[in-house]
């Protein structure tokens, strides 16, 4: 997502008045935009700081004009996602926003995103986890826009297209942080315009002593190489509709299975994240050889609820033709399937945990 020049040099201003460092980074948009290195960087190097006067927390949000309008009016939004979300439109229709810098280079738009799928496009999201999220996604925004039209004057001339782009810059680029002691969530200029990489280019965290965000690279950046972040252990899911993209083969991908409840399941039905739902699984279905056959039983109509297989999927997406959009709604789709397979496979030959 490409930035205007000369709304990165307001940014640069803003942040380095307001005592934001980036020793040897440099932000490009020639096409897509991220980070990079403008000299040798060795590793183990601090690179970027931003005080905390420059974060937006959860607590500012709440401490802001729109939060008291909206605790005023007792509307009740979905998450904190959907509070920053409100902020955003907020500060942006407020001409002495402190923050205005910074909001000029939100990107203009999310068209990749499913969320913007048409509905012939997301058929092929027809029986995932996935599909499940976006719609979930999308009756959240359609219900908050419609709270906030009905109870604070301000959105009376917002559109659904505002929230809903509001909402995935939200969701896109906030940090989860620890500031005093307290976890929180926060909108971080600069910090947010690192692109993802699988692997440990980097590492954040909030410095109470210094009151600051820091990035830390961990390896060495050669003029030119690009600081990338990562963003924890996420399936495709996840990543896909609150992200905008997938990883071709996710080790953290995750699945559904109804028993009778949802659960969600990783690739791993041995791995230690599985233990809490092997924990349900034992209370509901003490005998091991129930909760065998129930989890056969459940993973065979999950991948039922598939119009294809992942040899199918893995057809398609041989085809160089396939358009990029569609890729990653079957990239997603095919990893559900896998991660069902495999605990199918391992409850019909019996190696589940006990």
């Amino acid at each position: 997502m490409s930035t205007p020049m000369n709304e990165l040099f307001r940014l640069e201003a803003w942040l380095a008045e307001g005592g934001a460092t980036h020793d040897g980074l440099e932000v490009r948009a020639d096409g897509r935009r991220g980070v990079f290195a403008a000299r040798p960087i060795a590793a183990d190097t601090i690179v970027a700081s931003v005080p905390r006067r420059l974060m937006i927390t959860r607590e500012v949000v709440r401490a802001s004009s729109i939060g008291a309008q909206l605790r005023d009016a007792g509307v009740e939004l979905a998450n904190v996602h959907s509070l920053f979300a409100a902020w955003v439109l907020a500060e942006r229709r407020n001409a002495g926003t402190p923050y205005g810098p910074y909001l000029d280079v939100l990107p203009r738009d999310f068209a990749s995103f499913p969320l913007h799928r048409t509905p012939a496009e997301l058929t092929l999201l027809a029986g995932s986890l996935t599909g499940t999220m976006v719609q979930a996604l999308r009756d959240e925004i359609a219900s908050d826009y419609a709270r906030l039209r009905a109870k604070v004057r301000l959105f009376a001339r917002t559109t659904l297209d505002e929230l809903s782009w509001a909402r995935l810059c939200v969701a896109s680029r906030t940090y989860t942080v620890t500031v005093d002691g307290t976890d929180t969530l926060a909108l971080i200029p600069f910090a947010d315009m690192l692109n993802f990489e699988p692997g440990c280019h980097s590492r954040w965290e909030y410095d109470d002593a210094a009151a600051a965000f820091t990035i830390r690279t961990l390896r060495a950046l050669a003029p030119g190489d690009e600081l990338y972040g990562n963003y924890g252990a996420k399936a495709n899911s996840r990543l896909l509709v609150q992200y905008g993209f997938v990883l071709h083969d996710n080790p953290f991908d995750e699945a559904a299975l109804r028993l009778p409840t949802e659960l969600r399941i990783s690739r791993d039905p041995g791995a230690l994240a599985t233990k809490p739902v092997f924990d349900l699984l034992r209370r509901r279905y003490p005998d091991e050889a129930a909760r065998r056959t129930a989890i056969v039983e459940a993973a065979q109509v999950a991948l039922a609820g598939f119009a294809t297989s992942a040899s199918d999927d893995d057809a398609l997406l041989d085809d160089a033709g396939l358009m990029p959009t569609a890729r990653d709604l079957i990239v997603a789709r095919r990893g559900e399937k896998v991660v069902l397979r495999a605990w199918l496979d391992a409850a019909a030959h019996g190696v589940l945990p006990p």
